[in-house]
């Protein structure tokens, strides 16, 4: 298919956006779009999940909610952790972000507060137990609106690892930090990265076949998973 094809373009920008533009502030996402948070908000019956990545953007919530859903999305401090690439291709083309432990590090997450078919949906979404699996981190390592007296959070732990630059997890610079100890790079310059060892033709072509051929996800992320660093022990 040509690239020049509307949908090939919106395939690319899916892919080289990742991880998508978030909410200035703390909202509700409701009626499609980040509204502002209400000042009386009900969160006892929802569970609390760290956004590392893309699912902070109401335009991914949207897509993986649709119009009619309504789900608070808080705004964190994460101590001792930051958010890297996973060692594996998203079905969109995107290499997506997992969280990963990094002593004296604070990184900026999310929080999305779901309820239980919110929850069923985001695990069915982030493909639990082939892509992730679904674990907990002690909520007070977070600081945020609603956290307070909360025990643990949920988190989605990359199961292939972090993809290894030089055998160290490879942070998105997308994502703000304080006292950041790994190197950061756009989604761009992976994907670049990642095309030129195990791509071939054009860049633009490679990502459209990328995003189009599940085949060739799947070499790709057997090719990261090689060498990829597992969550520690």
């Amino acid at each position: 298919m040509a690239l020049s094809d509307p949908r090939a373009a919106e395939r690319r920008a899916r892919a080289l956006d990742y991880p998508y533009r978030p909410a200035a502030d703390d909202y509700l996402f409701t009626g499609a779009a980040a509204r502002p948070w209400p000042e009386t908000l009900d969160l006892r019956h929802r569970t609390p999940v760290i956004a590392a990545g893309s699912n902070r953007a109401p335009a991914q919530l949207r897509r993986k909610f649709g119009d009619a859903a309504t789900v608070p999305v808080s705004r964190a401090w994460l101590a001792d952790h930051d958010v890297v690439y996973s060692a594996h291709v998203a079905r969109y083309g995107a290499i997506p972000a997992c969280l990963f432990p990094a002593p004296d590090t604070r990184v900026a997450v999310w929080i999305t507060w779901l309820d239980d078919t919110q929850l069923a949906c985001m695990h069915e979404t982030e493909a639990v137990g082939i892509a992730y699996d679904y674990a907990h981190i002690d909520a007070a390592l977070a600081d945020g609106r609603g956290v307070a007296g909360v025990e643990s959070l949920g988190f989605y732990r990359g199961r292939r690892g972090a993809l290894a630059d030089r055998g160290r997890p490879l942070a998105l610079s997308a994502i703000a930090a304080e006292n950041r100890q790994l190197a950061a790079v756009a989604q761009g310059e992976i994907l670049d990265r990642l095309h030129q060892r195990h791509g071939h033709g054009a860049f633009d072509a490679w990502l459209d076949q990328l995003t189009q051929n599940a085949d060739l996800r799947h070499q790709v992320t057997i090719a990261l998973a090689a060498d990829a660093i597992p969550w520690p022990d």
